[in-house]
């Protein structure tokens, strides 16, 4: 039976990424990704030259950010909620998040998560209209992460997006109208963004 190279290196890094949420780094080694993929090991070096290389082949296709381009862009609540689908969708992306490695600012990990967050951040940034606070992009990024992560939809898309808005509006939305500063009553502060 002839081997189908694709499936053989899928299914070694399915059972590396099986063996590192389940034991860790601990029990990661090639004899026991070998055994758990249910091939020689030669074939995983062959395939993947180490098992630095195995790691860095899963780091590489591992989306840790949805692309923005992918994402529908008629409303910033669609927008979030296709992103906290697809991150829901990528469980090895939090078990590699979860590897004491990736803690490091100069892991690999860090460094695709960085960069598949900063394309994400991008993605955002060209649809809204205004300019977000210091920080606040990253801080509605980090909510849908934390709702991904856990499972816990303490926010709507729409309460996400309040956390940017006012004054901000979305590409092809018409900017919501602003309260005057005399129609808020004396001592009042508004609290969409407490």
């Amino acid at each position: 039976m002839p081997r189908n190279r694709q499936q053989t290196e899928a299914r070694i890094r399915a059972a590396a990424l099986g063996l590192l949420q389940r034991e860790g780094f601990a029990a990661w080694g090639v004899n026991a990704v070998a055994r758990a993929a249910s091939v020689d090991k030669v074939l995983l070096y062959r395939y993947f030259t180490s098992m630095d290389g195995l790691l860095g082949e899963i780091i590489a296709l591992t989306p840790f950010w949805p692309d923005p381009d992918a994402l529908p862009a008629h409303s910033p609540e669609a927008f979030f909620t296709a992103t906290l689908a697809q991150l829901e969708q990528q469980p090895q992306a939090f078990v590699l998040l979860a590897l004491p490695a990736a803690r490091r600012p100069d892991s690999a990990i860090r460094r695709k998560f960085n960069g598949d967050l900063e394309r994400w951040l991008a993605g955002l940034r060209a649809r809204v209209i205004g300019q977000p606070p210091p920080g606040r992009l990253e801080r509605v990024a980090a909510l849908l992460h934390c709702c991904a992560a856990t499972g816990l939809h303490r926010f709507s898309p729409a309460e996400l997006w309040s956390e940017l808005a006012p004054p901000l509006a979305w590409a092809g939305v018409p900017p919501a109208p602003q309260p005057e500063t005399a129609a808020l009553p004396a001592g009042e502060l508004p609290t969409a963004l407490l």
